[in-house]
């Protein structure tokens, strides 16, 4: 049932509203924007055409979120300079309607909502700052960005303006909660959209809506380098490829070589394209990352692997130093900030800070859900807590996010992924990164050297005594690179 039809005043192509909520809409002939009023339709110009993204919807097309029947009406598309992305206007069966994101492998869902007070300006808010939203509920600021509207299609609640600037904050509340704040250009008082974060599988799209060619699921991907052809390990999920045979990155939908990197220099300990089971679920390793930091001097060097999980999204596996860890994104709004920088507190457990520092991207081989490159930073600080796990921070720009990092052997990985048990996944290398044998033969000697001096100085103290104290050394817990875990 439609609310308004008539005819695009640009090319004369038909036009239905479907959706009381809806201003505007982009023909699909003509590509330009036309409003409607209560007496017709008007022609407010033509937008640029879509670029081509990893889109697993489409408008037109039907499912469900958590049950309820939804259609997707229109999409937007924003950039704020890294590349763009997709919001969906989608309608719900009951009339509701809302906004459709998507995500490190996650959906977030929003809709429109009043709000009782002033909203905070701005200017006002900074990363992790606490905003009460609702009653009895704040939020927590996990981002605050501009971008910019570069078109749209289909019906949409607002006309589309080419170049229209997007002040927004990004908030997460309890329960899976996700908030925006939507500050427009900062002319009008800003809008807000509260909902959740969803995993993959509690949203079911039924393809209806028309693809492009680029966007057909495919089993390869082809590097636009060097020609190779590597298998598809998540379609429609990743932005980015770093090819494994000649190392060059690559933009996925648009097949544009972003830059080059020297071929793989070390072989990852589980190969791309493995596929395992961990607590239960199954994953497949998509994206292999070598990254670094510098402290008093000395390079500490780490890698990480970024696994996906049908239904679930990503998660990744980090090899540092002397230890596994298995990664899961945090709630910020679950951890005590309040002893911030040294303590944070998680589930009624103090975790101290162990150390601080710029983590550096210095090598991708895979797919990846954010746009990553070579040389690319974030600042990490680590906190140490019981049993050894380490909750992570990472800030890049005005964007930060948290995670928990749980030791995990080398046998579990190597089972889980049918692996060899004597394989190099259970080597590990020096704290400045070597990999051969090198550096276990140096500690071994030092070892045994010092051994011999304790000896040497027992036998001259005699029954001398004394005491003394050690420190704790470096941990590096790494913990997924820019764009969140």
């Amino acid at each position: 049932m439609s609310i308004a039809q008539g005819s695009c005043p640009q090319c004369g192509a038909p036009m239905t509203f479907g959706v009381g909520a809806s201003i505007s809409q982009v023909c699909k002939y003509c590509r330009h924007v036309v409003v409607r009023t209560d007496r017709d339709f008007r022609n407010m110009g033509r937008v640029a055409d879509l670029a081509l993204t990893p889109s697993p919807v489409a408008v037109g097309d039907l499912g469900t979120v958590e049950g309820s029947g939804m259609r997707v009406l229109g999409r937007v598309q924003l950039d704020h300079g890294e590349g763009p992305w997709d919001e969906w206007y989608i309608a719900f069966n009951n009339g509701q309607w809302g906004w459709l994101a998507n995500a490190q492998g996650n959906w977030y869902l929003t809709a429109e909502v009043p709000h009782p007070g002033p909203l905070p300006f701005f200017d006002q808010l900074h990363l992790e700052q606490d905003v009460p939203l609702a009653p009895g509920m704040t939020f927590r600021v996990i981002e605050l960005k501009r971008g910019t509207l570069t078109s749209g299609e289909g019906e949409l609640p607002f006309a589309v303006t080419q170049g229209q600037e997007r002040y927004y904050a990004d908030l997460v509340g309890p329960n899976g909660g996700f908030a925006t704040i939507d500050y427009g250009d900062r002319s009008a008082p800003p809008q807000l959209f509260i909902g959740k974060q969803l995993p993959e599988a509690a949203i079911q799209i039924k393809p209806m809506g028309e693809r492009p060619v680029t966007e057909i699921t495919t089993d390869a991907l082809t590097c636009p380098n060097c020609g190779g052809r590597v298998p598809a390990i998540a379609p429609n999920k990743s932005e980015r490829l770093a090819c494994p045979y000649c190392g060059a990155v690559s933009e996925i939908a648009a097949r544009r070589v972003i830059e080059m990197q020297e071929a793989a220099r070390m072989r990852p300990d589980i190969p791309l394209g493995t596929r395992g089971s961990i607590q239960g679920q199954q994953y497949v390793v998509c994206g292999y990352v070598e990254r670094s930091t510098e402290i008093e001097g000395e390079l500490f060097t780490w890698q990480e692997y970024l696994l996906y999980g049908p239904g679930l999204g990503f998660r990744w596996l980090v090899k540092d130093e002397s230890t596994w860890m298995w990664i899961s994104p945090l709630n910020l709004t679950e951890i005590d900030l309040s002893r911030l920088p040294h303590q944070v507190s998680w589930q009624g457990q103090t975790y101290s800070l162990r150390n601080r520092n710029q983590a550096t991207v210095s090598y991708v081989l895979g797919e990846f859900y954010w746009k990553v490159r070579k040389g690319e930073t974030v600042d990490a600080m680590d906190f140490l807590g019981p049993g050894g796990n380490v909750i992570s921070r990472e800030r890049a720009g005005d964007e930060v996010a948290w995670s928990l990092g749980s030791p995990v052997s080398w046998p579990q990985i190597a089972q889980a992924f049918q692996l060899p048990l004597e394989g190099s996944g259970g080597q590990f290398s020096a704290p400045g990164g070597s990999t051969d044998g090198e550096g276990e033969t140096s500690t071994v000697v030092i070892i045994i050297v010092i051994v011999l001096i304790l000896i040497i100085l027992l036998v001259l103290c005699g029954s001398c005594d004394g005491s003394g104290g050690g420190g704790g050394g470096v941990w590096i817990s790494g913990g997924g690179s820019r764009g969140g875990k």
